[in-house]
């Protein structure tokens, strides 16, 4: 199986871990369950990769940073859980929805908030990521 797609779970959680409190002016408190659950997908399917890590991050780690800081609220707020019993690909395909959810919301709700995450860059990762997906086919569950 092609470990570009999981690898954004990695990433994800490495920007997150050094820099948990970028959007404490906009965010008090922080839920851990979700986070906990993310990193224990990431300890069953990850695979070394840079490749996608480089996507999204390469161009800036605080905007990885920033934009995971507001997704893990963002998924306490919304009780939405990553179930582990789905497959590898549910579990991409939940994540996406989830961020594409995101995009949206935040757009709706402050766009000055949306322009400084960069989530035009966010709308071009989850595109690549559904291209990713779509050549992997039958190659994942």
């Amino acid at each position: 199986m092609d470990q570009e797609v999981l690898l954004v779970f990695k990433g994800m959680i490495d920007c997150a871990n050094i820099r948990l409190g970028v959007v404490k002016d906009k965010v008090d408190t922080y839920d851990t369950t979700a986070l906990s659950t993310i990193k224990a997908i990431v300890v069953e399917f990850w695979s070394v990769n840079q490749s996608f890590y480089w996507l999204l991050c390469g161009h800036s780690k605080d905007f990885a940073s920033f934009f995971f800081g507001i997704l893990k609220k963002w998924i306490f707020l919304m009780e939405l859980e990553i179930d582990v019993s789905f497959s590898v690909k549910g579990q991409v395909l939940k994540f996406l929805g989830i961020l594409e959810s995101l995009t949206k919301h935040i757009l709706e709700v402050d766009e000055s908030v949306y322009n400084a995450m960069g989530a035009s860059q966010l709308d071009f990762v989850t595109g690549q990521m559904r291209i990713v997906l779509d050549k992997l086919g039958p190659h994942i569950q």
